[in-house]
């Protein structure tokens, strides 16, 4: 599955090829797409997932590799993520596809059922630790799930205490079975 790493040795959500010594973080940031295809229907769903976090927007990254450190404005160091991160996640046949080989996912239920029940979960890891949180709340944005559609947009917030800024994250996309369909990778230091 395509995997975008926000920040890191590579700041690809930017589209630059290597890092620049000083880097500001945005409010709003895409952390990459990626598509399935379902079996044995043979429709493709196409995934798109972005950060919303103002409190992202305070960070700015000054230098390179292992001396790369993360401050505030003013110059303080930054010691954790935001207490509060939410996630916009679209799926369906209406959005764009960037993914030339889409990975396959069985599954008997239809596109719209499909899309319409996901579930996700955020796991942080810390050295080899993980730790899993589900999110505080789910919001499906646009059309509801009740009515057949060829796209759903989902909005979740995970709250967080104290997660280490060089820790890494990665959000998990699953069906309603808890299968796993998708992961994004969220990373500052």
């Amino acid at each position: 599955m395509a995997q975008c790493t926000l920040l890191g040795t590579t700041i690809l959500a930017f589209g630059q090829a290597h890092p620049t010594s000083t880097t500001r973080l945005g409010a709003v940031m895409s952390l990459g797409s990626d598509s399935i295809l379902l079996q044995p229907a043979k429709e493709r769903l196409n995934m798109l997932l972005s950060v919303e976090c103002p409190g992202l927007a305070k960070i700015v990254l000054i230098g390179d590799g292992p001396a790369r450190k993360a401050l505030t404005d003013d110059g303080s160091p930054v010691r954790s993520y935001p207490d509060s991160i939410s996630f916009r996640f679209t799926i369906g046949s209406r959005t764009a596809a960037d993914e030339m080989q889409p990975n396959e996912f069985e599954t008997k239920a239809s596109a719209d059922h499909f899309q319409s029940n996901l579930h996700f979960r955020l796991r942080v890891f810390h050295g080899i630790h993980s730790t899993t949180y589900d999110p505080a709340e789910v919001t499906m944005l646009g059309v509801p799930a009740d009515i057949p559609y060829d796209e759903r947009i989902y909005h979740f917030t995970f709250k967080l205490k104290d997660i280490p800024v060089d820790d890494r994250m990665m959000l998990e996309v699953l069906d309603e079975q808890g299968n796993r369909v998708g992961k994004f990778h969220l990373q500052i230091l």
